[in-house]
């Protein structure tokens, strides 16, 4: 898996468009939107990133496999030691990319990072406990994450 710094919202709009792509689902069950299309939910996300951006010092990554072919993206904060958004598409799931992935979210974290997620999207939240991250704060709609 590579993660390709960026800084162009159209490739971080295709980013997430690859990563949602034919995700069931993501769009039916547990993005924030509800039961929103593929669009809607693309839109939401790039959106709250983009006015997020405003307020954060954010670093945009796109995941790319080994034959660069673009299969997600990821939204980090290295100041705040804060992951942000991510997706990959469902294709490219697999324990390698996914394993791949997140030692590299944590490196580029110093392995000392925090996550806040919906609390419906219980497949992220499941997959970031299964990579040792713990659930340190629940609210009514997120759930608080950190790993270190």
């Amino acid at each position: 898996m590579i993660m390709e710094h960026i800084d162009n919202e159209i490739q971080l709009y295709r980013g997430i468009g690859i990563s949602f792509y034919q995700d069931e689902d993501l769009l039916s069950k547990y993005h924030i939107v509800e039961n929103g299309s593929y669009e809607d939910c693309v839109n939401d996300t790039y959106n709250k990133i983009i006015e997020a951006s405003k307020e954060l010092p954010l670093q945009w990554y796109l995941l790319r496999s080994e034959n660069r072919e673009l299969i997600g993206f990821c939204v980090i904060s290295k100041a705040y030691n804060f992951l942000y958004s991510f997706g990959i598409n469902k294709r490219h799931r697999t324990n390698y990319n996914l394993t791949t992935w997140f030692v590299g979210v944590a490196g580029l974290l110093q392995n000392n990072f925090v996550c806040g997620l919906w609390a419906k999207n219980s497949r992220a939240i499941d997959f970031l406990c299964k990579n040792g991250m713990e659930i340190f704060k629940k609210e009514e709609n997120i759930i608080h994450l950190k790993y270190n």
